[in-house]
């Protein structure tokens, strides 16, 4: 029989999933704090949450090895069925001198490249048995959707591949249909990311998704992968699609940039940079910037010269091929979003009025 606390914890959960948030945050001296569409809201229905309250739940989910992490670091990060269906992310951490909690919900996915409406080129691209895909975007702008609807389309659709994921935790779950999908856990099921980019460039592996580039190794190692002509999808950081590429060369050993901006460049596949952004009328809107490796885009790489490429995106010839701004002039056209929203979204506001038509 569960605790009383325990179904407090689910409950909190289950109506956090159900009124459309993203996470909940409990704090002591505070009821639980709800995040949804990027901004945050007291649910005022339940009561503060005391240290009690949240050590005790805390031991309902942790296992030996997470209070180990949260003694020794101060902070755990896993990943947790609750109510028997909600998966979520949690990250228990001490502040204060306390402990909180924070917990973000994990939806699941079955959507494909054509469901989000994401470009067509990266469906054709990511068929492809060798290069590298980047997606791209800040905090809470949907990487992870996005990434799974692109394993989904391929476990689907195929063409066939052993597909391996290297995530710290693991959080969606994929079930093999066309594809065989392993996902290894970082620091349970492998060492660390190196040791599995290690053992995909010499294992018989087509595909390997990381959740994360997290040093210079990893990178060396990821370009040997792409080198002896496998395939890689990558999640990172930054706020456009220039951006991601230039966070890539960054973590790159100055000895070893000539080389690899060379295999970036032949390696490339495409860049994939998104945001959310508030609709009329609620929810959240996705937008995207798109660069294909086509054109002079692998020359501009090759030489160094990743500040052209940035222009370059305005004038592709290629059909998906899309800056930020054309994404939101679109948005602006349908009535989806404002204009003054659009704007403050934009690095080049007058373009996107330039674009409206």
């Amino acid at each position: 029989m569960l605790s009383t606390d325990t179904i407090l914890l689910n409950h909190i959960l289950t109506a956090v999933a159900k009124d459309g948030g993203s996470g909940v945050h409990f704090t002591v001296g505070s009821p639980p704090v709800m995040r949804k569409e990027g901004s945050l809201f007291v649910m005022d229905n339940e009561a503060a949450m005391t240290s009690e309250w949240i050590e005790t739940i805390m031991s309902s989910f942790l296992l030996e090895e997470d209070r180990l992490a949260l003694e020794k670091e101060g902070e755990a990060v896993l990943v947790r069925t609750f109510n028997k269906v909600l998966r979520f992310r949690a990250h228990a951490y001490r502040q204060k001198g306390v402990y909180s909690l924070a917990f973000r919900y994990i939806p699941q996915c079955a959507d494909t490249i054509s469901d989000l409406l994401l470009p067509p080129y990266l469906d054709r691209v990511s068929r492809e048995k060798t290069g590298l895909t980047i997606v791209s975007g800040i905090h809470d702008s949907g990487k992870s959707t996005t990434t799974t609807a692109i394993i989904n389309t391929l476990n689907k659709n195929g063409p066939s591949r052993y597909i391996m994921t290297l995530e710290s935790p693991i959080e969606r779950l994929f079930a093999s249909n066309v594809c065989i999908i392993e996902q290894r856990e970082v620091g349970k099921d492998v060492a660390s990311y190196n040791q599995g980019l290690q053992l995909a460039v010499t294992g018989d592996i087509d595909m390997v998704f990381l959740d994360q580039i997290t040093d210079e190794l990893v990178v060396t190692r990821l370009l040997e992968l792409l080198e002896v002509g496998k395939s890689a999808l990558v999640v990172m950081n930054a706020s456009s699609a220039v951006g991601a590429l230039v966070n890539f060369l960054s973590r790159v050993p100055s000895y070893e940039t000539v080389r690899a901006r060379r295999i970036l460049s032949e390696s490339l596949l495409s860049v994939l940079s998104q945001k959310l952004i508030h609709k009329i009328g609620g929810g959240r809107a996705l937008v995207y910037e798109f660069l294909p490796n086509t054109e002079l885009v692998p020359h501009m790489i090759s030489a160094g010269n990743l500040d052209q490429v940035r222009s370059m995106l305005y004038n592709l010839k290629v059909d998906d091929a899309a800056p930020f701004e054309r994404g939101l002039a679109r948005l602006v056209e349908s009535g989806e979003i404002r204009l003054d929203e659009a704007l403050s979204e934009a690095e080049h506001p007058e373009m996107v009025k330039q674009m409206i038509r």
